[in-house]
């Protein structure tokens, strides 16, 4: 079986189906979403709508936290805040009551695997942890060392992973390159799936990842998506000029 794992879309209705596209067309069957589908873009009820209907399993990030109030918003930026509000004026009651019932992280076991699903680190995802000091970190338990432990998480808007149980320092991963865990029982490997809205690694293509639970490997996608017409879409509910322009950076 593949799965198409994506984050952070953020109001991004074109990034995430280009995302979502992007990944099937290299034959994923079940998808995974990592949150913070609200905010920063123009379109987060349409979002909302489209993980509901394609995403098997999806989590909540911090900013859909914030927007239901089960965070504070005290320590975000201006623009962040705005955004949260314009998205938070165009959700239903059951948008609402359905970020409030998103769970922060999820594990699922398939043969020879095990795999946590979180928005932020998986080391400490309730602090929302992006980068832990020490990246040393072990999913698996004493009698587990025949399994292979794979870790998902966004948040960072930086597609990157490591060896986590060897301490291993994040690498940039090389696009369209399948990455084998085939020989790596008794590890856990922690990947950051970037963002499919609002990538931040200079790099405007949204990104995803491919898991083949059967050719036991993962891949990062990258993908060109119609940033203008995300663009004029945030213009036009008035987000600030800002956020419109940073999509052109990927900063």
């Amino acid at each position: 079986m593949k799965i198409g794992i994506f984050s952070d879309c953020h109001g991004n209705i074109q990034g995430l189906q280009r995302s979502y596209e992007m990944l099937k067309s290299r034959g994923a069957e079940v998808f995974w979403c990592l949150g913070d589908i609200v905010g920063y873009g123009a379109d987060s009820r349409k979002c909302i709508d489209f993980v509901r209907q394609h995403c098997e399993i999806n989590l909540a990030g911090n900013h859909d936290h914030a927007l239901v109030e089960k965070m504070s918003m005290l320590h975000y930026q201006s623009y962040a805040i705005e955004s949260i509000l314009v998205a938070k004026g165009q959700l239903k009651r059951d948008h609402l009551d359905w970020l409030k019932s998103l769970p922060l992280e999820h594990t699922v076991e398939y043969s020879g695997v095990k795999i946590l699903l979180t928005h932020a680190h998986p080391k400490d995802y309730e602090a929302w942890s992006y980068f832990p000091d020490d990246p040393t970190f072990e999913n698996l338990a004493k009698g587990e060392e025949d399994k292979v432990a794979l870790c998902f998480y966004g948040h960072t808007h930086q597609p990157k992973f490591n060896l986590a149980s060897q301490g291993g320092m994040f690498q940039t991963p090389d696009s369209f390159t399948a990455y084998s865990y085939a020989e790596q029982k008794g590890e856990t490997i922690v990947i950051n799936v970037g963002s499919c809205g609002q990538p931040r690694d200079s790099d405007t293509r949204v990104s995803g990842v491919l898991l083949d639970l059967k050719q036991k490997n993962f891949t990062f996608l990258r993908g060109e998506y119609p940033i203008e017409n995300a663009q004029r879409a945030m213009r036009e509910v008035g987000l600030s000029e800002f956020l419109v322009e940073r999509l052109n950076y990927g900063r």
